[in-house]
């Protein structure tokens, strides 16, 4: 970075070029869960709820924490992130055993 910032310090403004702060890259992952994204995430725990994901895996509380999470009463939204990656890549690498 350092480099980067030495050779463009010429193009850029110097309160830029002298701001010292850190900024981190986070995406408005919870919002898009409950937004744009709900039908699929709906869907999905739907199939789990139905399906399961593997044995080891509890479905029905899968479900109830999805339940719980999209009525705000529960505001983990990255557990809800993981069960969801998960079932789809049980999905997409076809793994049929619970």
């Amino acid at each position: 970075k350092y480099v980067l910032k030495e050779r463009t310090k010429e193009l850029i403004p110097n309160e830029i070029y002298k701001n010292q702060k850190k900024y981190g890259f986070t995406t408005p992952q919870e919002k898009w869960q409950k937004t744009i994204l709900k039908y699929e995430f709906d869907t999905t725990f739907q199939k789990i709820k139905n399906d399961g994901i593997f044995s080891f895996i509890d479905h029905k509380k899968v479900y109830k924490l999805y339940s719980q999470y999209s009525k705000n009463k529960f505001n983990d939204w990255t557990i809800i992130w993981r069960l969801y990656c998960l079932y789809k890549w049980k999905k997409i690498m076809k793994i049929n055993h619970n």
